[in-house]
C-alpha cells in the first residue's frame, strides 16, 4: 500500500470526485481511477 494513494483517497472524500482530485494534484482522471482501484484491491 502506497501513501500517496491513500492521501489521495482522504482527497477524494474530501473533494467528492476524482476530476478534483486529479485537477488538485496535476493528474489526469485516469491515473486517480487507477490509483484507487489498486488501493481496492490491495485493501479488499
Amino acid at each position: 500500500m502506497r501513501a500517496d494513494d491513500l492521501i489521495l483517497f482522504s482527497q477524494v472524500i474530501e473533494l467528492g470526485s476524482f476530476s478534483k482530485v486529479a485537477e488538485a494534484n496535476n493528474l489526469t482522471n485516469s491515473v486517480v481511477s487507477k490509483r484507487m482501484a489498486r488501493l481496492e484491491e490491495e485493501i479488499g
